[in-house]
């Protein structure tokens, strides 16, 4: 669905970014996991088009730039880790804002928009000012603008998470990701998210990939490669790692 080949970004003299190969099949949820300045980030933007790179970025096997505007826009959403906005919108006219690139009656639109808030937690926000929301509220409101243009892909949709979990408390976190493993598996999404907590990635993902120095360092199902012993390599701490009765590992 995914698809990612030899892929540079260089600034200047300085090289931010060199994969050799990364994919990414529709129905799984893979998390993007390394130290801060590892190249997260940047291998966000690069999959976007919105930091200059040279390789290919093939989306459904198609280059990202041979896609049209609009059927792009249906197929590819980014919830950036923090999004301003100025303007007195509400926080529905801002969720409003992900039926530009589709084709729905006033109607039907308006409703799409209010179930789509009541799924991410942000339904009693929609008549509240976005500027005024908090951190945490922004995201949730832009993560259902993000889901609304999606809504009418006629593939898989790639929906990108840069940190969604950064700004919410315990419980919504697990409820971000708990839907965007659900839209994986019960819609067929391809789900690529940033992340730091890596319980969070032992529990929802079904591959990981290992970014440090721009450069993947390790790829493969999170219990595979979440090992002590590369945590310490990669983030300098050394956890215990354990299970719970029902199996699940986790890092202490």
């Amino acid at each position: 669905m995914l698809h990612l080949s030899n892929l540079h970004v260089q600034v200047g003299t300085k090289s931010l970014l060199n994969l050799d190969n990364l994919e990414l099949k529709a129905g799984e949820v893979m998390g993007v996991l390394g130290p801060n300045g590892a190249g997260k980030s940047t291998l966000f933007k690069a999959i976007t088009g919105t930091i200059e790179n040279e390789g290919r970025v093939l989306l459904h096997g198609k280059p990202r730039q041979d896609w049209q505007h609009k059927a792009l826009a249906q197929h590819l959403g980014v919830l950036a880790q923090s999004s301003e906005l100025t303007f007195p919108f509400l926080a529905q006219e801002v969720v409003a804002l992900g039926l530009t690139p589709l084709t729905i009656g006033h109607k039907e639109g308006w409703q799409l928009i209010y179930n789509l808030m009541e799924h991410t937690d942000c339904r009693h926000l929609a008549e509240r000012s976005y500027p005024s929301l908090s951190g945490g509220e922004r995201q949730r409101v832009q993560l259902a603008r993000v889901l609304l243009q999606l809504s009418q892909a006629q593939s898989a949709p790639l929906l990108m998470l840069d940190e969604p979990t950064s700004a919410q408390d315990l419980g919504q976190q697990h409820g971000i990701l708990s839907l965007a493993r659900d839209l994986a598996k019960n819609r067929g999404y391809a789900v690529l998210v940033i992340l730091h907590d890596l319980n969070q990635a032992l529990q929802y993902c079904d591959h990981c990939c290992l970014i440090d120095n721009g450069e993947i360092a390790l790829q493969g199902e999170p219990e595979t490669i979440l090992t002590p012993e590369t945590i310490e390599r990669h983030w300098q701490y050394l956890p215990e790692k354990i299970h719970m009765s029902s199996g699940q590992p986790i890092l202490i």
